[in-house]
């Protein structure tokens, strides 16, 4: 039982002088969120609703995976830094956490020598970085198995390595995806997008049929988009296949999609008959 992701950041003042960071109460604000989280580890065995209690975190934002699992984007707020932990769970039952906490350059020896000592157990100060993931392998599996009960197992499929990244960010669950083509300020490609387009480039029509079955529903909506185009043009599909994106389609998950720079929800019906995603 053990290994995946949660995040502890850092916030960064604006400005672009040199920051002293000097602020004692700041620092012992750092500490004592620290501390805290580390009482709260390992998770073994403990409910997620009851581990969540004991956590007591600034900000809990949860997003619905479907068929029982859950993603919480957490944050707890200290003095110079805020820790962001990405936590999975599947019927109350932790799945995975993941926590990392990179230090800027002027944060590393007040904060980092600080804070060290405190995550010693679980992790060690690395290129300006903390990080600790945890995983329940239990867990994880009754996940997948709910998810294959209602849309079917995925196939074993062999994954060559110009495909293995992509297709691992795009069944994992506590990848944090966004539907859309261009997004944000910049005008830049959504990494989900970016890993499906790889794959329909590569005729990795196998894989994509496993990402349609997949524990994340970002992930299965860009599938279910990728597979309608290819159909479109030419690619025929299995029934079963059809039948699975039909249960996508009419899934009420509310889902984040880019339009441009900004971030809505909407549900999979919504997206799937967006103009850029039609099957034409």
């Amino acid at each position: 039982m053990h290994v995946m992701a949660v995040l502890f950041c850092c916030c960064l003042l604006s400005g672009d002088a040199p920051r002293a960071v000097d602020n004692q109460e700041w620092i012992q604000r750092d500490l004592a969120v620290a501390r805290h989280i580390v009482s709260c580890l390992p998770p073994d065995g403990v409910p997620t609703s009851a581990w969540l209690a004991k956590l007591a975190p600034s900000r809990d934002e949860r997003f619905e995976l479907g068929y029982g699992g859950r993603r919480h984007d957490l944050a707890c707020y200290g003095g110079y830094t805020t820790t962001w932990i990405t936590l999975v769970s599947f019927e109350d039952r932790i799945v995975s956490i993941d926590i990392k906490n990179p230090l800027e350059k002027d944060e590393v020896e007040p904060v980092g020598r600080v804070l060290t000592p405190v995550w010693s157990k679980y992790a060690q100060l690395s290129e300006g970085t903390l990080h600790y993931s945890y995983r329940d392998a239990v867990a994880l599996a009754d996940f997948r198995a709910a998810v294959s009960a209602a849309l079917g197992a995925p196939a074993k499929v062999a994954v060559s390595d110009a495909y293995a990244g992509a297709y691992a960010l795009l069944t994992e669950p506590a990848s944090k995806l966004v539907f859309g083509d261009i997004c944000y300020y910049g005008g830049t490609k959504p990494e989900g997008r970016a890993a499906t387009d790889s794959l329909v480039a590569g005729e990795q029509v196998a894989l994509l049929r496993n990402v349609l079955r997949s524990m994340n529903p970002v992930a299965r909506v860009y599938a279910a988009a990728a597979l309608l185009k290819l159909q479109a043009n030419g690619t025929e599909l299995v029934s079963t296949d059809a039948d699975v994106i039909e249960k996508i389609r009419t899934s009420k998950i509310l889902l984040q999609a880019c339009f441009g720079s900004l971030l809505h929800e909407q549900t999979a019906a919504v997206l799937l008959t967006n103009k850029d995603d039609k099957a034409k």
